[in-house]
Order: C-alpha cells, then structure tokens, then sequence
C-alpha cells in the first residue's frame, strides 16, 4: 500500500525589524516570480500590476504589502506587525528564493529595537541614581531603594520587550517605503521612529524614577 501525502509540505519564514524601500520590494517580487506562478500584488487598498505603481500612491509609507499567486502556493504578508513568508511544497528552487528574499531583508534590517532597549535601560538607571540621590534626605539609599533600582528597570524591559515581540504599538516590524530608497527622505523623516522612542522613553524615565525615589524615601 503506497502511502498519500494529505497535507502539503510548507516553507515558512519569519523575518525581524527591517525597512524595505521600493526597490527592495521590486527585488522580492522578481525573486517570487522565478517560482512561474503568477502573482496578485497589493499594497494597502490598491493593487498592483507592478512595483513600479507604488510611485502613483500619494503616501511615503505602506501600512501593508502582500503577494499571492494564483494558484495559492505563494503568500508574502508583510504589515506594522508582522513579516513573513509560506511556500507550499517547496523545492530546491523555492528555497533558493527564500534564501534571496532572506538576504533582502538582513541587508535591509534595523537593530533599533535592541539599541534602543539598551538606550531605555541606560537612561532609566542613570535618571533613578541622580534622583533617588537628590531625593535623600541624609539616611542614605536603603536595601529596599537599591533593589527598586534593580526591578524597576528589569520590569520596564520585560514590557517594552513583550511590546516589540508580541504588538507593535511602540515600533513598526517593518517600515515600508513607497519611494526608491535613491530618493531617501532626510534625516529627521527616516529616524523618526527612534528619535520619538529616544524622546518618549526619557521623559518617562525621568518622571517615574523620580517618583519611585520620592515613595521610596517617604517610606524607608
């Protein structure tokens, strides 16, 4: 008795922060088209016949971009929140694709979130010494100061981390640009992202290290 594969094989990949320019997206839809199905684009309400329509969208930014083909085998998701791919039965030229669209999205990756979760964590700590020390009254950071000024940056991690893993309510997993990436925005349009969180995250340091500080010494 032979057996029967019932349930398809699927490559699925799964891809982190990255921001892709119309060029790099122009490059992943090329890489999907070698597979010879052909493909239905679109990018937030609109489709497109190609990537190159994107230049008659009024907007710099996509909320969202996928690809499928036809006959189903293909799905590229690519939104705020999420970023992958799924190739069912794939062979050795699928995963010559993927290992492509791969290298699109490492040369084309941003390390914001870990740099700016160490940004948050330096502040936090630096803000919470000055203020706890500003806020002494002359019996001097007690064990129970010294170990809020351990949780305290330690819970304020874990939940900015839950945020960039599980939603994207503080950053956007992928940042996807209408324009050719020739045609770069300047500065304060590309770095916005990070200069808002760099902002936010101070503030907020500042004002709950200090109030920790003050309850903290109140109490001790």
């Amino acid at each position: 008795m032979s057996l029967k594969r019932v349930v398809p094989s699927i490559a699925h990949r799964k891809y982190d922060y990255a921001k892709l320019w119309q060029d790099d997206l122009g490059h992943i839809v090329a890489d999907l088209r070698d597979l010879g199905s052909p493909l239905v684009l679109r990018a937030d309400d609109y489709e497109l016949d190609d990537v190159s329509d994107l230049d008659s969208l009024p907007q710099l930014r996509l909320e969202s971009f996928t690809v499928r083909s036809v006959d189903g085998r293909v799905r590229l998701e690519l939104s705020r929140s999420e970023a992958w791919i799924e190739i069912s039965e794939p062979d050795t030229l699928a995963y010559g694709v993927l290992a492509r669209i791969g290298g699109t999205f490492t040369a084309r990756s941003r390390n914001l979130p870990w740099l700016g979760l160490g940004c948050l964590a330096l502040i936090w700590l630096i803000a919470s010494v000055i203020l706890l020390y500003a806020l002494d009254d002359g019996r001097g950071i007690g064990a129970a100061t010294g170990f809020a000024l351990f949780v305290a940056p330690v819970g304020v991690l874990f939940l900015i981390g839950l945020a960039f893993e599980r939603g994207t309510w503080i950053i956007r997993r992928t940042i996807l640009v209408t324009r050719r990436r020739a045609d770069a925005p300047g500065f304060l349009e590309r770095n916005r992202d990070s200069l808002w969180i760099t902002i936010v995250s101070s503030f907020a340091s500042l004002i709950i290290g200090g109030m920790l500080g003050y309850y903290i010494n109140q109490i001790s």
